[in-house]
């Protein structure tokens, strides 16, 4: 009964995005295992990776923002059907070649490139698509349902990929993860409701005007002082958190000199801490202001970070890794709800693909410092080094003008936030 309820509760076209967005995280990430499985019985199959890997990712965040307005622009469920298409597209061509075992590294990174020009243009216009599915009254909720999928999708995904690639092999697998894309397609463009922003319609359109939607992009960003405030402390957390991917098996196997499975159920056990943290988050916010909650849940993140490396048991590791991951879903699904409620829907598009771009930008950067921490001072030490940091990030957050005040504003207020306080129509 109360499943029926919160179907009826968020309608028929949210959980069709829904399901759309589950199956395409599975299968984006079964095919992501199945890939590397089948690189690394390559010659050189490490540097293979990164070769393939580091020019797909610079491309997927130059385009972030250059895709922007195109989510300001068109129907949103279109964008997205149209995104997991080319994808699903490009993945069955990379499914013929793993089955033809035909080994190019050139055409490999075109085609990568190419998938990730599917993944930014479904960023630019899956910021603002929820609001326009769901009631103003169920908005929050919906958010952090959202973010819930996300977490299982990415929990579910190693799993089942791991075990495709074992049982039916790396060539069948890759054929599931083109088929879930067209899948995803297909739950997208069944969406009844209208997607198209509002002020969509433009008397003409060309390159000098899609420019001028992208300078507009950014000069929304830096007038409103909370959001560009907002936006640089979360590049900084992003900065330090970024190179964790890395951190953490080095960690393990090296500093630990634990097994390999280890590392599987530490990572588990973050998947297991994003789930719980967005099924908190409604919990928490009974009991804690929002901007309390983004207060301590940025100073619970650098002491999770500070206070993994101390554990030598596999548990100890898993028990943080969880809290980690906890902490980061309870700091990004407030603070991104109020953001997308205070943000007008014909900006929502650019503003989170500007927010991406600069989350995700400094990414490099980060990975070759930490590099170089990690040879300089060590693994523990670095790891320990990145949580001071963070929890010292804690203590600068209310140096974001008006935190307090937007973050603790009712939907009410913050739907109108910016047009009071910034001018902004």
């Amino acid at each position: 009964m109360n499943l029926v309820y919160k179907y009826h509760k968020y309608g028929h076209d949210f959980w069709k995005y829904m399901l759309g967005q589950f199956i395409s995280v599975v299968g984006d990430i079964c095919g992501h295992v199945a890939f590397t499985w089948w690189i690394l019985d390559k010659e050189n199959g490490t540097e293979a990776i990164a070769a393939i890997m580091a020019p797909a990712m610079f491309f997927r965040i130059f385009l972030m923002p250059l895709f922007g307005p195109f989510g300001d622009k068109y129907s949103r469920k279109k964008l997205l059907a149209l995104s997991e298409a080319l994808r699903g597209i490009t993945s069955a061509a990379l499914a013929i070649i793993i089955i033809n075992n035909y080994y190019n590294l050139p055409l490999l990174i075109g085609l990568f490139s190419l998938l990730s020009v599917g993944t930014a243009l479904y960023t630019s216009a899956s910021g603002g698509i929820i609001p326009q599915l769901v009631s103003a009254k169920v908005l929050e909720p919906a958010i952090q349902l959202s973010q819930s999928v996300l977490s299982i999708g990415n929990v579910l995904g190693g799993i089942i990929g791991g075990s495709l690639v074992a049982f039916i092999g790396v060539e069948k697998t890759y054929i599931l993860d083109s088929l879930s894309f067209f899948i995803a397609a297909l739950a997208l463009i069944t969406i009844k409701q209208s997607t198209l922003p509002t002020k969509a319609s433009l008397p003409h359109s060309g390159v000098s005007q899609w420019l001028d939607e992208i300078k507009e992009g950014f000069k929304v960003m830096y007038k409103i002082k909370v959001l560009f405030s907002w936006a640089i402390l979360a590049m900084i957390m992003n900065f330090i958190m970024a190179p964790f991917a890395i951190v953490l098996p080095a960690l393990i196997k090296e500093a630990k000199q634990m097994p390999a499975w280890s590392l599987g159920w530490v990572e588990m056990a973050g998947g297991l801490g994003a789930i719980a943290g967005s099924y908190s988050v409604a919990f928490l916010l009974q009991k804690v202001s929002r901007a309390n909650l983004i207060y301590w849940s940025i100073f619970g993140l650098g002491l999770s970070c500070a206070f993994l490396p101390i554990g030598n048991s596999v548990f100890i590791l898993m028990f943080f890794m969880f809290t980690l991951a906890a902490f980061g879903v309870i700091c990004n699904v407030p603070a991104s709800t109020q953001i997308t409620i205070a943000t007008p829907d014909h900006l929502r598009s650019r503003v989170f693909s500007i927010l991406g771009f600069m989350c995700q930008g400094v990414t490099p950067i980060s990975m070759a410092i930490v590099g170089v921490l990690m040879a300089k001072i060590g693994i523990e030490e670095t790891m320990m080094v990145m949580g001071g940091v963070l929890s010292f990030l804690a203590l600068l957050s209310p140096l974001v003008p008006q935190f307090f005040e937007f973050f603790n504003s009712s939907q009410e207020k913050a739907e109108s936030f910016f047009k009071n306080h910034y001018g902004l129509n």
